[in-house]
Order: C-alpha cells, then structure tokens, then sequence
C-alpha cells in the first residue's frame, strides 16, 4: 500500500519536476532590441535634424525586431519612415534609410498564418517563421551605416574664447583664471557625454553584429547567451550616460 502510495505521489509530481527542469523563455532578441531601441532614441549631445530622423529609422527597425520575434503582423508606416530619408543630406545614409524601409515594407507585407501562436519564442515554433531572419540579414548593411552616420553627428565641444566685452574686472588674473577654469569643465563635461553616447552606439552596432551573424540560428540557446551579453553591455553603457559627472 506504502509503495502504491508513493508511486502515486511520483505521478503527481512528475509534471512539475519536467517543468522545473525546462529550459526558461528565450526572448533573447526581443530584449536586447527592446533595450538598443530605447537607447537610441535618446537624443545624443548634439541633435540636428539629421540625427532625429537617423535615430528615428534605427528606433522604428528594433522596434519591428521584437515584433516580429514574437510573430506578430508587422505594421509599417512606409510614407512616414520614406519622410525620414529627405531629411538626411549625406547621400549614403539617405540612400541606407530608404533600403532599409523597403526592408520593413517586405516583412510588413508577408502575414503569418493566422493559427500561429502569438508568442512563437519557444525551441521549436509550430512555424517556421522566417520574416526574422531574412530581415536581419537583409537590414545589416543599412544598420550599420545608419548607426555610422549617427555617430558622425555627435560633435566634442572646443575650447572657445572667453568674450572680453561685459565681463567686469576681465584684466584680474584670478578672475579670468576662474573663468578659464569654468570653460574647461565645461568642455570636459560635453566630451565626456558625447564619448559616452558613441559608447552606447558602439555596443548597440556589436549587438547587430552579432544578430547577423547568428541570424540562421537565431532561437538557438547559444545565441541566447550572445544577445544576453551583448545586451548587459548596452546596459552598463547606457547606465554610465545616467551616471552624474563627477
């Protein structure tokens, strides 16, 4: 009776030892381009038109990312997104933002079929969902070029004259030192924001790289544990932009 007993309570509790013994939820990809769209669309230390629409473009591209890792419709705003590109002077990017919305236009334009279950992230989809795959591979040149330009708009501030003129008392020593003083820590603090902003753009482009690279084996858990590093990263970046200068 005692061993039936215990047979019985090993039934019981056999489906929560399988559960706890499985593998947790990759979402691997849909975090860290979570993470890399919130952090660029944060404006840098210097924000021309040029760099909101470059920001725009890469934000709306991670975005479209989670979506499709989950299997979703994408939805596409193709008048909106081709706007951005006129604001962009340098050719090469304008051209790169306009690849890359025919890019989305195409993921945006293939419908999963309607019985897929909305959270497809699992080991083995019901199917096999390739819009993200051939989106990664198909968006990596324009990424890495939109993410290049972007960089290029992040200006170090220079040392300028102090102006003379209304400036009291600008002939005392002390007084011009103070303000000198006050220039230069100034200045230290613009570069040290902008280096910190190219800091993050630069984890978030290893990030991409490494989508890209891995993008045939995209749900695989190795993959996993290379987007989960890269995202911790662009975390520790994003947090040092946080941080208040000392």
């Amino acid at each position: 009776m005692a061993r039936r007993l215990l047979g019985f309570r090993f039934w019981l509790l056999l489906p929560a030892l399988l559960g706890a013994c499985a593998l947790p939820l990759n979402t691997a990809v849909r975090d860290w381009s979570g993470t890399a769209g919130i952090a660029v669309a944060r404006p840098g230390v210097a924000e021309p038109e040029a760099a909101r629409a470059l920001r725009q473009a890469l934000s709306i591209y991670f975005q479209a990312l989670g979506v499709l890792w989950d299997g979703s419709d994408l939805t596409f705003d193709e008048a909106r997104f081709a706007g951005l590109a006129e604001k962009v002077a340098e050719p090469r990017a304008a051209q790169a933002i306009a690849e890359l919305g025919r890019v989305l236009r195409a993921a945006s334009d293939e419908k999963p079929p309607r019985w897929l279950p909305r959270d497809n992230s699992g080991p083995v989809p019901a199917y096999e969902d390739r819009r993200l795959t051939r989106t990664i591979r198909a968006a990596d040149g324009p990424v890495r070029i939109l993410l290049a330009a972007l960089s290029g708009t992040v200006t170090m501030p220079a040392r300028t004259p102090i102006p003379d003129a209304g400036v009291p008392d600008v002939g005392d020593p002390a007084l011009r030192q103070a303000l000198l003083e006050r220039d230069a820590h100034f200045v230290a603090e613009g570069q040290a924001a902008g280096a910190r902003y190219l800091a993050v753009l630069d984890r978030i482009a290893e990030g991409q790289a490494v989508l890209a690279d891995r993008a045939g084996q995209i749900r695989q858990r190795s993959t996993e544990l290379q987007l989960r590093d890269a995202e911790d990263r662009l975390q520790r970046a994003i947090d040092a932009r946080r941080a208040p200068a000392p």
